[in-house]
């Protein structure tokens, strides 16, 4: 699956992170960028995996690749993302 990380979700992940009790995964940029695909999807993300809930009740897991990698850890310690495609690979 090929996860297109836009500014637009970087943004979001950034706005969702300044709220009061804010949920870790749903304040990451590459969940906000699947959601954005998937908008009714339910996105777990760890630092190399990927679960994904799709609307039809499917879960697939799928393992990010280096580049995605990096872009969990660099917003983990809120260092600037940059927009960016990568391929999740199924797992």
């Amino acid at each position: 699956m090929l996860v297109d990380l836009t500014q637009e979700a970087i943004d979001l992940a950034a706005k969702l992170r300044k709220k009061p009790n804010a949920y870790r995964p749903d304040c990451c940029p590459v969940a906000c960028a699947i959601k954005q695909q998937i908008p009714k999807a339910q996105v777990l993300v760890g630092l190399a995996v990927v679960s994904i809930k799709y609307p039809d009740g499917d879960t697939h897991h799928y393992h990010l690749p280096p580049e995605g990698m990096e872009v969990v850890r660099k917003s983990d310690f809120h260092e600037e993302v940059l927009p960016t495609q990568f391929e999740l690979i199924r797992g």
